[in-house]
């Protein structure tokens, strides 16, 4: 599904060149559950929004289901972002304003579909996370594990292949941070792929397969 082929990132600060991604190769599989994980300033970030096709290299070849996302077009990006992958982040990025089934609907409205269509498929998804009967609060009434779930849902609503998962449980306590991956292995289990980007190993070692980076490079590769 993934394949990066000695992809690296630079960013200026000031006069200094960073080097974010410094030829990495990396290759993920249909359906697997892997994590990658590293200390802040390891290009965690930088690879995120490569893989989620938020950004493109600036040397080296990204391919995507065969796809060489390295040359693809702006809407073509925003069409695999919006079609194929269904983002989770730390903060759960919910709009503040909308309820949980408006902020799961987000994504389908953006695709088009009928207002009625796009309430169904968002009930479905909600009550899949286990938040039927909290459609009408907004995210200030809700706790944060139940902000996350609502922001599950909204990543799934658009049946994505992949989930890339940015540091999910960081923002929670422990207990919950438990429940969130424990929903992240139920949907792998269901047969969905799962990049999970995050900084604490016990987090990581819940999935099937380990990348550790540092430097902008992978230093290690385990099986959990």
């Amino acid at each position: 599904m993934i394949k990066l082929m000695g992809v690296s990132k630079k960013f200026k600060m000031g006069e200094n060149e960073i080097i974010a991604l410094d030829k990495m190769d990396i290759h993920i599989g249909h359906s697997e559950f892997v994590a990658i994980v590293g200390p802040s300033g390891s290009g965690k970030s930088t690879l995120m929004n490569v893989i989620g096709c938020l950004d493109t290299p600036d040397e080296g070849e990204y391919f995507f289901q065969g796809q060489n996302i390295s040359k693809a077009s702006d809407n073509l990006l925003a069409e695999i972002r919006n079609r194929k992958i269904g983002f989770i982040f730390q903060n759960f990025n919910l709009l503040s304003k909308f309820n949980a089934l408006e902020n799961v609907e987000v994504p389908l409205h953006y695709r088009g579909l009928k207002a009625q269509e796009c309430r169904k498929r968002a009930l479905i998804y909600l009550a899949k996370v286990g938040l039927s009967g909290r459609e009408d609060h907004k995210p200030n009434q809700l706790s944060g594990g139940q902000q996350q779930r609502v922001a599950i849902a909204r990543a799934l609503v658009g049946e994505p292949e992949l989930l890339l998962a940015d540091e999910p449980t960081g923002a929670l306590d422990s207990i919950t941070g438990q429940e969130i991956m424990g929903i992240l292995r139920d949907l792998h289990s269901q047969g969905h792929s799962v990049v999970l980007i995050t900084h604490d190993q016990k987090v990581a070692e819940q999935a099937d397969r380990l990348l550790k980076i540092q430097d902008g490079r992978v230093c290690a590769k385990e099986t959990v």
